[in-house]
């Protein structure tokens, strides 16, 4: 589809502004023995500043000095951060320069007043970005009063229906909801609740993956264009009858076993495997190697499917074979002997349980190699090997699987980097490539093509000498 118009916060969304006030309020706090001042910060995060000293009165008291505290804080944050020392949230230049590229028409929609606004937005280099501005001072509510959003839409002369909004606030995320935008979180401060998520059109975690969102919707409309609009119903269908008739035919009556990692293949892969078996054959299996920072994802799926799971820690036996090498480990050794003992283990489960392995590979990772051998490469059953990741996220949709883990930022769980980091090129790219054939950057051609050709040795059979006899 078009990305017609985006509208933009700008405090938390395009600076990393929200946590340089709280620095400033927390110090003049402290200094004056003003007490904890972080709720009070959360409350007035995407109002103007009257409305911010309305919930600070009633916070704090009538008694709390608001209008000089307001004034040593603005004092202190303009002397440390004006003369473009404020710092941008990561990915923010990328994203301007990427809707600029297609057309978008950009807008700005902050409660703060315009002379800060320009001035920081200059400073940064980045206001000529914006085809409007609409700042505080210029409407007569503030957020979660839509005004502001509706304001910016009409002066971009578009519905706000076709116009997607990019906030970090639940402020802003209700003004823009009620208002009739597309609203984006990407959380700052505060996390979303239940009530903000229901009001999103999606929860991205950055900036860089709002523009591979954006990225997948601009695809998905060049192939309805070209080679066909993928159906992610019709897919979803296909698969699931794929896994019945295997099952059928290669283990009546046995259990998928799922290796659980939170990400969104492994996700999609159990969720497809409930869909075509049931929750009572699908079992799912989570493989920590000592600590796990994002581990309340991988049950938060088994959760929500309501399936059977194991978490077995693989640490000991990583280390175990790890430190009775008689020799110095390669990095590529340290990096691929986790996944293996993983599929060690899944299959361990698959004969105590009568199971058959599920692999949760998908096209884009499978055509530049980006899986180990005989670890997470390996499986009884591949639902989803031919499926690109934007695919796979279509398909993750229409399963009904929470946002979180359909969008959540790909992670090789090895060495602590980003699939996109690692790679060079996002999945975006990747995909559009293989489908069409078309990639704009020759470098990240090169790159691709390259990884392809190296790695089609995992994509088949082990060669074997046939004497002909």
């Amino acid at each position: 589809m078009l990305i017609k118009a985006v509208v933009f916060d700008m405090d938390g969304v395009i600076f990393d502004s929200e946590r340089c006030v709280f620095d400033v309020w927390e110090e003049l706090a402290r200094e004056n023995n003003l007490g904890d001042m972080e709720p009070t910060l959360r409350a007035c995060l995407g109002v103007t500043t009257e409305k911010c000293k309305s919930i600070m009165r009633s916070m704090k008291g009538e008694d709390f000095p608001v209008e000089h505290f307001m004034k040593e804080a603005s004092l202190l944050f303009h002397k440390r951060y004006d003369g473009g020392k404020l710092p941008l949230k990561p990915g923010v230049r990328e994203l301007l320069a990427y809707l600029k590229k297609q057309g978008t028409r950009l807008a700005l929609a902050s409660s703060t007043r315009e002379s800060t606004v320009t001035a920081e937005l200059r400073d940064a280099g980045l206001y000529d970005y914006f085809d409007r501005v609409v700042c505080g001072n210029m409407v007569t509510k503030s957020k979660p009063d839509p005004e502001i959003f509706l304001t910016a839409c009409r002066l971009l002369e578009v519905e706000p229906g076709e116009a997607f909004a990019i906030e970090d606030s639940f402020n802003g995320i209700r003004s823009a909801s009620s208002g009739g935008l597309r609203p984006i979180m990407v959380p700052d401060i505060v996390e979303p609740t239940g009530e903000i998520r229901g009001l999103c059109e999606r929860v991205l975690p950055t900036l860089m993956d709002v523009q591979a969102y954006f990225e997948e919707l601009q695809n998905g409309e060049k192939r309805k264009g070209g080679i066909g609009m993928f159906d992610a119903e019709k897919t979803r269908d296909a698969v699931v009858q794929w896994i019945r008739d295997f099952f059928e035919e290669n283990g009546k009556g046995c259990n998928a076993i799922v290796g659980i990692s939170g990400g969104k293949d492994s996700s999609i892969v159990a969720a497809l495997c409930v869909e075509a078996l049931g929750k009572d054959r699908v079992i799912g299996v989570l493989m920590p190697c000592g600590h796990q920072h994002d581990i309340d994802m991988a049950y938060l799926l088994v959760n929500h499917l309501g399936i059977q799971h194991y978490e077995i820690n693989v640490e000991d036996a990583v280390k175990g074979v790890m430190e009775h090498l008689p020799f110095e480990i390669s990095v590529q050794t340290r990096t691929n002997i986790p996944p293996r003992i993983r599929m060690t283990t899944l299959y361990a489960v698959a004969q105590s349980h009568n199971g058959r392995v599920a692999n949760t590979c998908n096209l884009s990772e499978d055509w530049v190699g980006y899986s180990t051998r005989y670890g997470d490469a390996a499986g009884d059953f591949s639902p989803c090997s031919h499926l690109t990741v934007t695919e796979m996220k279509a398909i993750g949709r229409v399963l009904g699987l929470p946002d979180v883990l359909v969008d959540k930022t790909p992670i090789d769980g090895l060495c602590g980097k980003t699939d996109e980091e690692n790679l060079g090129f996002t999945y975006a790219e990747l995909d559009r490539y293989i489908r069409e054939g078309v990639i704009e950057d020759e470098a990240k051609k090169a790159r691709i093509d390259r990884l392809h050709v190296l790695n089609q040795f995992k994509l088949k059979m082990m060669p074997s000498f046939d004497p002909e006899i």
